[in-house]
């Protein structure tokens, strides 16, 4: 994707501003939101790549950020099945670079666009940082019809994504790994409407489909300029 391609999309409805690169057709299409730990275990990373695999066979796109762990492994999943992800960046488009998991993934070349937009709110050459990754988070949750968050912390990006989705009003499903760890910290959102729990890879898919039936807000987002 070259820099003559990159887009301009001026936003609605609490969506910000956004540049681009790649089409930007799917960020109208539904999208099935993910977020994770950077350092996620073998079941995590497990049932991210699941999650990115159901996105395709389900006809939606996944959306999530940029980072090694669960972002990738569910880019790249969505990928090889044949499908189309949306990277959301923490930092401006001019930073981006085409990760290596991505360009093994994605083969022959000319078939990139096929299968990759990336995305940023902030100004082109910002460098990553906390806040930024923070608002990011946001437009994760924005851009999909569920967002599911695979073993949130008490703190961190994950824990972050998933109050943001509920105050969106937007369904959660939560990957807990590990039934016997303490998720004292995730217990008060078990109690809204819109969030699941799901102990295995079965109740996650189960609980991904259960929430795709429920009314979820819908971003307008207003055609690109070119830059």
């Amino acid at each position: 994707m070259a820099t003559k391609d990159i887009w301009r999309r001026h936003a609605r409805d609490s969506i910000p501003d956004l540049t681009g690169l790649g089409p930007e057709k799917p960020l109208a299409e539904p999208g099935l939101s993910l977020c994770g730990s950077r350092n996620a275990g073998d079941t995590g990373i497990q049932w991210a790549r699941e999650v990115g695999r159901f996105a395709v066979d389900q006809g939606f796109n996944l959306v999530s950020g940029y980072a090694k762990g669960v972002d990738m492994a569910g880019h790249v999943a969505c990928v090889e099945a044949g499908g189309h992800t949306i990277a959301v960046l923490a930092e401006g488009l001019g930073r981006f670079r085409l990760r290596r998991e991505l360009q093994a993934a994605i083969e022959p070349w000319d078939e990139l666009e096929q299968h990759l937009t990336a995305v940023s709110q902030f100004e082109s050459n910002a460098g990553w940082t906390v806040w930024r990754a923070m608002q990011r988070n946001d437009l994760i949750c924005a851009l999909g019809t569920v967002l599911v968050a695979i073993d949130p912390g008490d703190s961190g990006g994950t824990h972050d994504a998933v109050k943001k989705a509920i105050k969106r009003e937007i369904p959660v499903v939560i990957g807990w790994p590990d039934p016997e760890r303490d998720r004292a910290h995730i217990d008060p959102w078990l109690s809204k409407p819109r969030v699941r729990l799901a102990s295995s890879e079965e109740e996650l898919i189960a609980a991904i489909n259960d929430a795709l039936t429920s009314e979820a807000p819908t971003p307008e987002i207003s055609q690109p300029t070119l830059l």
